[in-house]
């Protein structure tokens, strides 16, 4: 499955066969070249900071005793081939490829063992932050 268009006006496909991309609603053949967009788009997108030790010791953090969150604008995700916006005066711009989580639904305080029940998938993304 694919989002494609216009940033803000993506709509579902799905890649065929061949390789390209048609529409769900009516399996047409979209544009050769049409933008892919994410995969989802989040209401939020939380975080979990120095989640590892190498990272911890690369930054010269000490490794937390807990979790660190924080959190990204959704406006922050783009599609796969998108051009990064760095902003002006960026001094040591840093990417680093994440897993995401996909929540499907609300939840809260939910218990280890029930976690599974909402997650609705799994992706890959591109963590770009500013470390000057």
């Amino acid at each position: 499955l694919v989002r494609y268009g216009p940033p803000g006006e993506e709509e579902a496909g799905y890649v065929d066969d061949e390789g390209r991309v048609r529409s769900i609603k009516n399996d047409a053949l979209v544009d050769e070249g049409v933008r892919i967009g994410p995969p989802v788009v989040p209401s939020k997108v939380i975080c979990i900071g120095i989640n590892f030790r190498d990272h911890a010791e690369e930054t010269g953090i000490p490794l937390p005793s807990e979790p660190i969150f924080f959190l990204k604008a959704p406006s922050a995700v783009c599609g796969p081939f998108d051009n990064l916006k760095v902003p002006r005066g960026s001094e040591k711009t840093d990417v680093e490829v994440e897993l995401a989580v996909v929540i499907g639904e609300k939840c809260r305080n939910v218990e280890a063992d029930e976690a599974m029940d909402f997650v609705r998938g799994f992706t890959i993304m591109n963590d770009v932050s500013e470390r000057a």
